[in-house]
């Protein structure tokens, strides 16, 4: 699969220091000749009182990528195995699912 890393969740307010360090970092990426990344990956999600409440009444649990889709749900590396009816692909500003190509069910027309 693609390469993946876990959600960055950031303490705080987003204000104007979280924003000037959030574009001093895309600055110095470009400067390096490197396209921007997301704009999550400068920002950071918040962790806010509801994230927190719904992982206090066990409605987030975060874990890591899996590695597999299987029949009943997803796979880890380690042998792992979580049952799951849906699978909720949030990727954020665009759709960035061509690394999940060989493994998402398709259409007859080949749309996933």
């Amino acid at each position: 699969m693609g390469h993946t890393t876990s959600p960055l969740f950031r303490e705080g307010p987003f204000d104007d220091m979280a924003g000037h360090n959030a574009v001093a970092m895309v600055e110095e990426r470009v400067r390096q000749g490197l396209p921007p990344l997301s704009v999550v990956s400068v920002t950071g999600l918040p962790y806010s009182a509801e994230i927190r409440a719904m992982e206090k009444r066990g409605a987030l649990t975060r874990l890591p990528m899996f590695s597999e889709i299987t029949e009943t749900g997803v796979k880890w590396e380690d042998g792992r195995e979580e049952k799951a009816d849906i699978i909720l692909w949030n990727t954020g500003f665009k759709s960035a699912l061509k690394h999940l190509d060989m493994v998402l069910p398709k259409e007859e027309n080949g749309v996933s």
